[in-house]
């Protein structure tokens, strides 16, 4: 009982969340000279991006926070076979013709007849995106994010 009362107060959601899965190696990373620098693998296309305003994966993820992503492409080093449960990732919203893209995380996997799917939601959000995701609609995963301020 008093555990689970703890963890309701200190935990999200009343428990231990899935996490996202570890993107780019620590001995990948370096601070040298008061430089960050990242190795990132060859052959990842990669896209480093500010985040708007939406509310929907506050708080780890709101207005100003940069973004470091990986493109997710079949024959590429990080296709849709990579991508976990916990990882935040973008993707095609399927009922857009414009491309409109989505950021939220990963909350579930799963078949059907057409194959693998996704499940989707904001941290922020109460309930799943209503949408079964297949691997071709998921375009980026964020594989490391800053916050930061602007230099004055």
């Amino acid at each position: 009982m008093c555990l689970s009362l703890l963890r309701s107060l200190f935990c999200a959601k009343g428990g231990e969340q899935p996490s996202p899965g570890n993107w780019v190696p620590w001995s990948k990373i370096v601070i040298q000279d008061g430089n960050l620098t990242a190795i990132l693998p060859v052959g990842v296309k990669y896209w480093l991006c500010g985040v708007g305003e939406s509310g929907s994966m506050d708080p780890v993820m709101d207005a100003g926070t940069m973004c470091l992503m990986f493109e997710v492409k079949d024959g590429t080093p990080v296709s849709a076979d990579d991508l976990i449960v916990g990882d935040i990732a973008v993707y095609r919203k399927p009922t857009e013709v414009n491309n409109f893209l989505i950021r939220h995380r990963i909350i579930g996997k799963g078949e059907d007849e057409l194959g693998r799917y996704f499940t989707f939601r904001g941290d922020n959000n109460n309930s799943p995106d209503k949408f079964r995701i297949r691997d071709d609609m998921v375009r980026w995963v964020v594989a490391a994010m800053f916050y930061g301020k602007e230099e004055t």
